[in-house]
């Protein structure tokens, strides 16, 4: 509850796994389900593709930065332009399930650019699912939390502060290093360098373990708790 004792609104931003289960995505839908069931306002919000789960999963049924069109601004710079009902299309949650379900669809090996682009935020090539979130977010929802599944959103901070300057920003610490150590040179060390410079815009860092926090903290340059 806030300090008031009223339910909050809490946009939890939560990354698919291309159809696949995953703990992450597993832990996220445990987690915000709980914040419904305890009267919060709390909407669980997918990034890139459905999430898929072994419960009830009470994701919202749209899909933000959906994976095509991420993709398709990565490797087209006019994309960004296509229109808009084109966009909306492939960001359809059946279809992106369908596209994704490949491994490589989520294998860092063949993502480092993107993953690069994702980090800048602002100054990516996903400026435009960027600010199509943060709009969604300032005028539907309007929350008091938003919180990031995991640091490899940091991109989207300084755009959703701009948006919602009074909401508190929190950043999950999960399954990071996993993903960063199959990432390629130079694109591995320009992430973490990119990471550590905006992680600093976060509000709250939470992490589920001590040796976790102490991890991530060593690799984004944090000082300890």
């Amino acid at each position: 509850m806030s300090d008031s004792g009223q339910p909050l609104r809490i946009a939890y931003l939560a990354a698919g796994a291309g159809g696949m289960l995953c703990g992450s995505c597993i832990h996220d839908n445990t987690l915000v389900r709980e914040l419904q069931h305890r009267g919060h306002n709390a909407l669980l919000l997918p990034i890139y593709t459905p999430l898929r789960t072994d419960e009830e999963n009470v994701s919202y049924g749209r899909v933000f930065y959906g994976a095509v069109n991420i993709y398709l601004e990565q490797k087209l710079p006019f994309w960004s332009r296509a229109p808009a009902a084109i966009r909306r299309l492939l960001d359809n949650p059946a279809l992106l399930s369908r596209v994704t379900r490949s491994a490589s669809a989520t294998d860092a090996h063949q993502l480092g650019e993107l993953a690069l682009s994702m980090v800048r935020g602002e100054e990516g090539r996903q400026l435009a699912e960027l600010q199509s979130l943060a709009r969604w977010l300032a005028g539907d929802f309007r929350p008091d939390v938003v919180h990031l599944t995991n640091s490899m959103l940091v991109g989207m901070v300084h755009r959703l502060r701009e948006a919602l300057p009074k909401a508190l920003i929190v950043c999950g610490l999960q399954g990071e290093d996993i993903f960063l150590q199959d990432l390629d040179e130079p694109h591995k060390s320009l992430v973490v360098e990119e990471m550590r410079k905006r992680v600093r815009e976060v509000d709250v860092l939470v992490a589920p373990n001590d040796y976790y926090a102490e991890t991530m903290a060593e690799l984004l340059e944090l000082a300890p708790a």
